[in-house]
């Protein structure tokens, strides 16, 4: 006996066509098991349906942003040097980028923050880092900085789990998307003596640390 199990499943969900009804309805009048099939999985529905919903948490977007910039900075500086170097070298890059995040804290006290009249968005942070990375490429100086404030990295910092590290080349507070934000831009390299070739920008919330957003740009 041929059992319409594609057509059963249709039943279930409420979209079998009509033409193909009366045929299913005639086979359930003589399988017991498609009856048994047909009425677990009515069962099973009736089940699921019937689950409270779920709230995802709070901080859903912000581990998610986190997340993902940490593994986009991972493959931009590993993929280069995928092949080179041995062992010994990829544990001192690793070491340097650990060493690297403890120094980002002193560089944070003695970086200045520039306050910008700009309302940046997703692109915006591309140009940045483009920008950022081509003019420390070409060895510019940086834009000249007003007043002092440390608590500008660190709040970049908080927001994405201190995964910022390497040379803090510019700190900025300005707008993203509308809202007060302080964007830091650092350059990172592969490894130990090793100059950069990566600029990664962190945008975050000034008024309460969040996360706004991430990008990258190769030097």
């Amino acid at each position: 006996m041929n059992h319409p199990y594609e057509q059963l499943a249709d039943l279930v969900d409420g979209t079998l066509d009509e033409d193909d009804l009366a045929g299913v309805q005639a086979h359930l009048d003589t399988c017991d098991a498609c009856r048994e099939d047909l009425a677990q999985a009515n069962a099973g529905r009736h089940a699921a349906r019937s689950l409270p919903e779920a709230t995802p948490p709070t901080d859903l977007h912000r581990r998610v942003v986190v997340a993902a910039a940490a593994v986009v900075v991972a493959i931009a500086i590993a993929i280069p040097n995928v092949g080179d170097g041995s062992e010994e070298d990829r544990a001192g890059a690793t070491a340097a980028s650990v060493e690297a995040g403890a120094e980002t804290q002193d560089a944070a006290a003695q970086r200045q923050v520039e306050k910008l009249d700009e309302n940046y968005d997703a692109k915006g942070l591309e140009r940045l880092a483009r920008d950022t990375g081509s003019a420390m490429a070409a060895q510019q100086p940086a834009p000249e900085t007003t007043a002092l404030d440390t608590g500008a990295a660190q709040c970049v910092s908080q927001a994405f789990d201190e995964q910022p590290v390497g040379e803090l080349a510019r700190l900025i507070e300005a707008k993203f998307e509308g809202r007060p934000a302080y964007i830091a831009v650092y350059l990172e390299g592969p490894g130990a003596g090793e100059p950069p070739d990566t600029a990664a920008v962190w945008a975050a919330s000034k008024d309460d640390c969040t996360v706004l957003s991430f990008a990258l740009a190769r030097i």
